[in-house]
């Protein structure tokens, strides 16, 4: 990684390796960001537990077509600061305030904080319940603002996630 590199909790294949200031920084607040809570208890991460970390074009895996999909597919109009990877763990968070306003489960299945009324579609359990390519799924205990993406979204996944980036810079 460039320059200006401190000695963070980033491990690749068992080593410790180095992270620079800023990227770590993108972590603290993803972990201090106050709205982020209820979706890292329910993924059961903390920071201590937390293996490794990779921000921007390192982020995801090749060997995870998924999160290739997700963050350089429907995500190629993000900023590459908002695309993170924490353990198995693959994220959308704005680089700004550190909400997550996306994230993956399983190989397939697609999460966003949603803007709702901009969308035109209501907001039910049924954005948060359903099947996916990955199985059955039920998102309801994290809230009403997250709905899974490719029940409600076919097709407009790249829309979907400009406005849900869009969405996060309300948060604080």
């Amino acid at each position: 990684m460039g320059g200006g590199a401190v000695e963070g909790m980033i491990c690749e294949n068992g080593k410790r390796v180095q992270i620079n200031k800023t990227n770590m920084e993108l972590v603290d607040k993803i972990f201090e960001n106050r709205h982020n809570h209820i979706l890292l208890n329910f993924l059961k991460i903390s920071k201590e537990k937390a293996n490794y970390y990779k921000i921007g074009e390192e982020a995801g895996s090749p060997f995870d077509e998924g999160s290739m999909i997700f963050f350089f597919k429907y995500g190629k109009n993000l900023p590459d600061s908002t695309k993170v990877t924490i353990s198995i763990w693959n994220f959308l968070v704005n680089p700004d305030n550190g909400l997550i306003f996306g994230f993956q489960w399983g190989r397939f299945t697609f999460v966003i904080r949603c803007d709702f009324p901009k969308l035109g579609i209501s907001n039910t359990n049924l954005c948060r319940v359903g099947n996916t390519l990955d199985s059955f799924v039920d998102f309801t205990a994290l809230g009403e603002n997250w709905c899974i993406m490719d029940i409600s979204f076919e097709g407009e996944e790249e829309t979907h996630l400009k406005f849900s980036y869009e969405l996060s810079k309300n948060y604080s």
